[in-house]
């Protein structure tokens, strides 16, 4: 099984920083595919 690494607000390009607003576990795992991350936000709301 691959394992995603925790993504740090710091280590984001500027445009996506937004998406870690709140910094639970599992945003920091969506952040390594910012595209899916923003779709997956999207859905929630």
């Amino acid at each position: 099984m691959s394992r995603l690494q925790h993504i740090e607000v710091n280590e984001l390009d500027p445009k996506d920083r937004d998406l870690l607003k709140l910094p639970l576990n599992l945003y920091r795992k969506l952040v390594n595919s910012p595209d899916r991350a923003r779709t997956f936000y999207t859905a929630i709301i």
